[in-house]
C-alpha cells in the first residue's frame, strides 16, 4: 500500500530508472489513490508517477496480485520476459504468484526496505 515517499526511496528508484525499466504494480482502489495524493500534494505526486515507466494500479487494470493474470498482462503489455524481471513485494501471497511465471522476486520481510535491499544505491 502506498503510505509515503521517503526520500531516500525516491533516490535509489531514480537511480535505477537510469539503467532499467521501472513498473509499480499496487492492489489499491481510486478512493486510496485520491487520499495518497492530497497527502503528498500534487508537486509530489507528479515526482512519484515519473519514476515508473508505467504504473499498474489494480483498481484501474481490473486484475489483482497475486493472480497470475496481472503479471502476465503486464509482462505482455511491456514484451518482457518473465525470467528477466526483478519483482519486489512485501506479501509472500504475491511473491509466489509471481514466481509461478518465473520472475526472479524479492519477499520484503519485516524492517527491510529498498534501501536495506540494495544498500550500494542508498547514497
Amino acid at each position: 500500500m502506498l503510505l509515503d515517499l521517503p526520500e531516500n526511496r525516491l533516490a535509489i528508484i531514480k537511480s535505477l530508472k537510469k539503467e532499467y525499466s521501472i513498473y509499480l504494480l499496487s492492489n489499491t482502489n481510486a478512493i486510496h489513490i485520491d487520499a495518497f495524493k492530497k497527502k503528498i500534494v500534487k508537486v509530489q505526486w507528479k515526482k512519484f508517477c515519473n519514476l515508473f515507466d508505467k504504473m499498474y494500479l489494480s483498481h484501474e487494470v481490473g486484475l489483482r496480485k497475486p493472480n497470475a493474470a496481472i503479471f502476465e498482462y503486464i509482462l505482455e503489455e511491456q514484451n518482457l520476459k518473465a525470467q528477466k524481471v526483478f519483482f519486489i513485494d512485501g506479501s509472500p501471497q504475491h511473491i509466489d504468484g509471481a514466481n509461478k511465471l518465473g520472475i526472479k522476486t524479492h519477499h520484503l520481510k519485516n524492517g527491510e526496505e529498498i534501501a536495506t535491499l540494495l544498500p550500494d544505491r542508498a547514497q
